[in-house]
């Protein structure tokens, strides 16, 4: 019950995945270190399947990662054994680093992959087990905009660990630091671990615990009953995170080659997009529950994004500081908007399906599209000058700007669909109340309807399972014996005492006498 104590486990619940974030990103913020030959030598497609290999286990995650956690393993036992997973991984990954072999750090990627989604999950399971309404809102925007700022430092320090020069010993250091954050992120969930079950114990000593939140499974079935808007909104998902997130993997790298700038200040423009997600996120979740609009904040923010790749594509005037800020404030409002508007299109018992569906065809294009850009990138040891680089760096942007152009189409798309439809993805807040109120009052109307029906059955299931006698007196269970008797001794010829009461053994129907009513 103590805000103290409650407030330590979101400290922690924020820590559990800092590692998990940090070292997603190592890839791209030390891509130039990957594709040198005096360092490591990888190919373009090599360094891009660093990236897909940790999405691909993730395709299918969400179709049993819940069910796994849930139906075997439990909510502790599963947070740990998946942050340890990382530990596992990020370290089988710096191994691999250390002895120049690739296949072990596609190992050490795979079953990092096969950790980091799945704590997510469990992350928001164990915030939902210590936090409620709006605290909860709260609870949930901190942990997320913390998880992001593991993303920033990564790119941030990364870069500075390794510096400018081709150093293979601060390399390896660099992928070393990873595992350490990793591991960092393990001793809190093991102390997070315990303070849950410690403070689970007390909180049912004293009557006052809350039920364990399941993990939401997902039914391919129900994807079968989804309505045209929410495939639409899983094209908008794909088409605008793949712009996002695999231009980031890949931008550090671009912006080095194409305005000549040093590996540390390419570094940090690309951790802005991170950098301004963690810290407005939260805040344009309020913004757009207040607003409303959810469907335009969706269209404004993907053609934000469009024009973002655009710019850096095709033009050099504009400062690429000033592309990544709107890169991130384009990510930060599409985040705050898109991924509420499934729970207004989708029924309340088949909202797990649909995050988890989503989830999964994200992973998807993630999985993908690093490998098909691959394609479009330069040799590691090409030699051009900064026009020359932005001729051949103009390819991969298109297919940036016009992922995030697609985006853009299916939310116009969207817009149709929902103005001949419910209109509630472009509704005002006051609409998306009264629809609130709506459902509330008919699940109490239905749920007063299910009650009612339940005690009438209830009612006329205990009715006709009793026994009557012969003047339609209830018989109970003393009743019984003493007709029993009755019958008995009237064979024998005698009138026992008690049948002078009959009237009072009989009044006993009076108290039952409701429950006809119900036949």
């Amino acid at each position: 019950d103590s805000r103290f104590y409650r407030y330590t486990i979101l400290v922690l619940i924020c820590l559990l995945t800092f590692g998990s974030y940090f070292c997603f990103d190592i890839p791209g913020a030390l891509k130039d270190d990957f594709l040198n030959p005096k360092v490591l030598g990888l190919s373009q497609l090599q360094v891009n399947l660093l990236y897909s290999i940790y999405s691909w286990p993730n395709t299918v995650q969400p179709f049993f990662g819940g069910w796994l956690v849930d139906g075997f393993l439990g909510i502790r036992l599963g947070t740990s054994i998946f942050c340890f997973l990382l530990v596992i991984g990020q370290s089988v990954f710096a191994f691999g680093v250390s002895i120049k072999s690739f296949w072990v750090m596609l190992a050490g990627r795979f079953i990092f992959g096969l950790g980091g989604e799945t704590l997510s999950v469990t992350q928001s399971t164990i915030s939902a087990r210590w936090f409620k309404g709006n605290e909860l809102a709260m609870a949930f925007g901190i942990a997320l905009s913390f998880s992001r700022v593991g993303s920033a430092v990564c790119f941030d320090v990364e870069p500075g660990i390794v510096g400018d020069g081709a150093n293979f010993t601060r390399f390896t250091l660099a992928l070393w630091l990873g595992a350490l954050t990793c591991a960092f992120s393990f001793v809190a969930c093991l102390i997070l671990v315990a303070m849950d079950k410690k403070g689970e114990k007390h909180l049912m000593a004293i009557g006052n615990i809350k039920p364990v939140v399941d993990v939401e499974r997902v039914s391919l079935k129900d994807a079968l009953k989804f309505p045209l808007s929410v495939w639409l909104i899983y094209g908008i998902c794909v088409c605008f995170y793949v712009s996002v997130f695999v231009f980031i993997q890949n931008g550090s790298d671009i912006l080095q080659n194409k305005y000549s700038m040093s590996k540390s200040k390419a570094g940090f423009i690309m951790s802005l997009p991170y950098t301004i997600s963690a810290a407005a996120s939260p805040f344009l979740g309020i913004l757009v529950d207040r607003v409303g609009r959810s469907l335009t904040w969706v269209s404004l923010s993907c053609l934000l994004l469009t024009t973002a790749h655009g710019a850096l594509g095709f033009t050099t005037t504009i400062p690429p500081i000033a592309i990544a800020i709107c890169i991130g404030i384009a990510y930060s409002v599409c985040a705050a908007a898109l991924w509420p508007s499934i729970a207004l299109v989708v029924k309340m018992e088949m909202l797990g399906s649909a995050y988890g569906l989503m989830t999964a065809l994200q992973n998807t294009g993630l999985a993908v599209m690093p490998l098909a850009v691959a394609q479009l990138l330069p040799a590691p040891d090409a030699s051009f000058s900064p026009q020359q680089y932005g001729d051949v760096y103009r390819w991969p942007m298109l297919i940036f700007a016009a992922s995030a152009g697609i985006s853009f189409i299916l939310s116009i798309a969207l817009f149709i669909v929902d103005y001949r439809g419910s209109g509630l993805l472009n509704a005002s807040p006051e609409v998306l109340a009264e629809r609130d109120a709506a459902i509330e009052a008919s699940s109490v109307a239905s749920a007063d309807s299910h009650m009612s029906d339940r005690f009438a059955q209830d009612g006329k299931d205990y009715y006709d399972s009793q026994e009557f006698d012969e003047s339609g007196a209830l018989l109970t269970t003393g009743n019984r014996i003493q007709a029993s008797r009755g019958k008995l001794l009237a064979k024998l010829g005698i009138r026992p005492a008690w049948s002078r009461r009959r009237s009072s053994i009989g009044s006993d129907v009076g108290s039952y006498a409701h429950l006809g009513a119900y036949q």
